[in-house]
């Protein structure tokens, strides 16, 4: 059982980052956690949320076609229409989830069937800020509900319009080419307005998520290194290569390594697996505090 609650205290809760035996031990043996791109999250609706809550208000505002056509490339040149292609403008945004609480059934099923168990890997929310902010990290709550989503959008695109209406004559007939070639239909003016509000909703973007994985109560560390790709490794998945950013966990003021504690997953051997992770950790010179098992049953959390 926890010493303590597993939440930790309100100003600064516990996060807990949700993997599989060969994650845990990846971040054992480099104490670092790795923030993916983001075009490569495992749901490609998580990535196009902020899209979807900018259509839904510009159909209920009340705006003229020139300006949704102007809003539609916008969106259509940051990636948010149907797919979400990879190309040069699309993978420098890198994120690392986790969640408020142990015990949840939703992730605890995504990682059933992981080589090693399935663990929750428990983080001090300001131990996490420290670690991101010598990369430049930032560390926010996830928003479920579009209201909150707008609230973040809002100013972006009013921004967009209040610019790039100035700078199109009225008589342009936008195209719906959304690539490079599609851009240089505007003037230079126009493109640096399109080129901006495409960057700035796609950085927000890893806040805005579907109401149906409200369940996971995510947290994100999102990293957004524009031109700079030297910190970007790569690493083989089953779907193909994916880059990913390594946020080593040492704070800036040179504090050890440690995670507040490590809950292992349901298992016939969770009794085992705990306490081979009390192992591991030292083998790799990792503190942790406390080690526990979620159990059978999640009934308890």
């Amino acid at each position: 059982m926890f010493v303590g609650s597993p939440f930790g205290p309100v100003d600064d809760p516990t996060l807990y980052h949700y993997t599989d035996g060969a994650g845990l031990l990846g971040i054992l043996k480099s104490k670092s956690i790795w923030a993916s791109g983001a075009v490569f999250l495992n749901d490609i609706s998580e990535a196009i949320q902020a899209g979807r809550a900018i259509e839904n208000y510009t159909q209920q505002a009340e705006l003229d076609e020139r300006c949704k056509a102007l809003i539609e490339f916008g969106l259509g040149y940051a990636g948010f229409r149907g797919t979400f292609p990879v190309s040069h403008r699309h993978i420098d945004l890198f994120v690392a989830a986790f969640s408020r609480g142990p015990g949840n059934l939703h992730l605890w099923k995504s990682y059933a069937g992981g080589i090693g168990g399935s663990y929750a890997i428990g983080f001090r929310s300001s131990y996490l800020k420290a670690c991101g902010s010598a990369l430049g990290f930032d560390l926010a709550p996830v928003k479920y509900e579009e209201p909150a989503q707008l609230e973040l959008l809002k100013p972006i695109l009013h921004k967009y319009l209040a610019t790039i209406e100035q700078v199109v004559p009225a008589e342009l007939n936008i195209e719906s080419n959304y690539s490079q070639a599609g851009l240089k239909q505007f003037s230079p003016e126009a493109q640096d307005a399109v080129k901006t509000f495409a960057e700035d909703v796609r950085a927000v973007a890893p806040q805005c998520k579907d109401r149906i994985f409200e369940q996971e109560e995510e947290t994100r560390m999102v990293l957004r290194t524009g031109e700079n790709l030297n910190e970007v490794e790569f690493r083989a998945s089953g779907s193909g290569i994916i880059p990913y950013v390594p946020i080593p966990l040492i704070d800036p003021e040179g504090n050890e390594f440690h995670i507040q504690n490590v809950v292992v997953g349901p298992s016939p051997r969770a009794s085992d697996n705990a306490a081979i992770v009390f192992w591991a950790a030292a083998k790799y010179g990792v503190r942790v505090q406390q080690v526990n098992n979620v159990g059978s049953s999640l009934r308890d959390w």
